[in-house]
């Protein structure tokens, strides 16, 4: 999904293959089939789900940014992983110019943000569940920014207005897409959930703190 991939899990793998420390203890998250994570220690096992698995490295993170995160959604335990601005910009490639493009439209630095991920590594639950922080920005204009980006770089892509989880969201859908991008802008947290339906997604959204 667009919405999340240009500024959420692309940042994943571009931080992973920033990164000079690996873990093999470290959480498990998920990224696209197709892209790889070099210096990312692979999973033990690969179970299919929206993003196959792999072992990330070791980050700075964010806890408190984490604990706004669902840790836990239906008896599933999600595995959440958190890192810096710094970090997201470490490779340098172009997954990561949708997140400088949009510090620079902010007036934000690497060293305002911070960002969480949360996801459940076997694909038992069907969702991806992202927060991005930028310190002193208005989330609710990083969400509008970041909506008219999915829609720029998502031929097709249709964004409606709705209440999900008993929050008030923005929902993408990206044409032939069975997912469905939810923003929710909170304080200077912005929050995106990936899944397949509203039901699914309330279940997140609700969660989140």
């Amino acid at each position: 999904m667009l919405a999340v991939g240009a500024l959420g899990l692309g940042l994943v793998l571009a931080a992973c293959s920033g990164s000079t420390t690996s873990s093999t203890s470290a959480p498990q998250s998920q990224a696209t089939p197709s892209a790889a994570a070099p210096s990312a220690t692979p999973a033990a096992s690969s179970s299919p789900g929206l993003i196959g698995s792999f072992a990330l490295p070791s980050f700075t993170g964010d806890k408190a940014l984490e604990a706004r995160l669902p840790h836990q959604i239906g008896g599933t335990t999600l595995q959440v992983v958190s890192f810096s601005g710094q970090e997201m910009l470490a490779s340098g490639d172009q997954t990561t110019k949708p997140f400088t493009d949009l510090l620079q439209q902010l007036g934000k630095s690497p060293s305002d943000v911070s960002f969480a991920l949360a996801a459940d590594p076997s694909g038992k639950v069907q969702v991806v569940i992202a927060a991005l922080k930028v310190a002193g920005a208005d989330s609710n204009q990083v969400a509008q920014r970041f909506v008219s980006e999915s829609q720029a770089q998502a031929s097709g892509a249709t964004v409606t207005q709705a209440t999900v989880g008993g929050k008030a969201v923005t929902k993408v859908v990206e044409g032939g897409s069975p997912n469905a991008t939810y923003v929710y802008p909170s304080g200077d947290v912005m929050f995106m959930v990936q899944a397949p339906s509203d039901d699914v997604a309330g279940q997140a959204l609700s969660a989140i703190s």
